[in-house]
């Protein structure tokens, strides 16, 4: 098998793994206050990848670890945002849907920042996935819950990060850059548990076990698949496979939790995964608005 097809097959994985992120965070936000968890699971992640990345780190100059301390609390606020969102959620099918319409945000958020290029593509894929997301979150008395207005705004900060990565994170290698980041995610979160959430010392085995998969599982052999991933693969279909990962998390959601999508919101998901591709289809790419720059 070549290291293209290896390489699909890693991105394929990671997206199954990113949906049982989703699945471990929802049980672990059940049996533990939301940022006790992400606490105790970003900075065990942390230590574990220092381990490989010792010398990445101590060799780091001081202005690019300031660069991954500024782009990182970004990561922090999408993080602890979208922790909350699914502790509040009752479905994570539609979180991850929601979620996903970071992709179309990050144009946006580029140009208003950085006066970016909008790629054309975006333009039609726009309304699509407007459409979607109103089918989906919208019901009959056309209000949002806060679950849902909670995974919005973690898109948001996600796209945004997205963005201050690729413009500053340049030149840090990337397996340090996480590791410092996820460090930042820890210790931010178990500083905001101890002074904001109950204390409850009470660790079940049921909590210790889906720790364990989020930390060992949902993180750390994610970010592997991760880097290994997007290193062999064509930028191309990675990016169409990973159109992948809010549809696993769905199927997830009808089994592990029994969760149901109305006809209505099953639109919602399908024009969402529409406007994904459209973002990624070739054919558009090739038509690019220049008269925002």
């Amino acid at each position: 098998m070549s290291y293209s097809y290896k390489a699909d097959l890693a991105i394929l994985t990671l997206t199954v793994l990113v949906a049982i992120g989703w699945v471990t965070s929802q049980l672990g936000t059940g049996l533990m206050p939301p940022l006790l968890f992400t606490g105790i699971r970003f900075s065990v992640s942390a230590l574990l990848l220092t381990l490989f990345c010792y010398k990445q780190l101590v060799q780091l100059k001081q202005e690019s670890l300031w660069l991954a301390v500024k782009t990182g609390l970004v990561l922090v606020m999408a993080s602890i945002v979208w922790i909350y969102a699914v502790s509040l959620s009752e479905q994570i099918g539609e979180g991850a849907f929601i979620t996903s319409t970071k992709t179309l945000l990050v144009p946006f958020i580029g140009y208003f920042l950085f006066k970016i290029s909008i790629p054309g593509q975006v333009f039609f894929a726009l309304p699509v996935a407007v459409t979607g997301l109103g089918l989906l979150v919208l019901d009959g008395n056309w209000q949002f819950e806060p679950a849902q207005v909670l995974f919005l705004l973690a898109a948001c900060l996600y796209a945004l990060h997205a963005i201050l990565l690729n413009r500053f994170g340049q030149g840090i290698p990337a397996m340090a850059l996480t590791t410092i980041q996820m460090y930042l995610v820890g210790v931010v979160s178990l500083a905001g548990s101890l002074l904001f959430e109950p204390i409850s010392i009470s660790m079940t085995s049921d909590a210790g076990v889906i720790l364990c998969i989020s930390i060992f599982v949902a993180t750390c052999l994610r970010f592997c698949c991760q880097t290994w991933g997007f290193k062999h693969s064509e930028p191309n279909r990675t990016a169409i496979i990973m159109i992948l990962e809010p549809v696993w998390t769905s199927l997830l959601g009808v089994w592990m939790f029994n969760e149901v999508f109305e006809m209505q919101g099953l639109l919602g998901c399908v024009l969402i995964v529409l406007a994904l591709v459209i973002t990624r289809w070739s054919p558009f790419r090739k038509r690019v608005v220049t008269g925002f720059e």
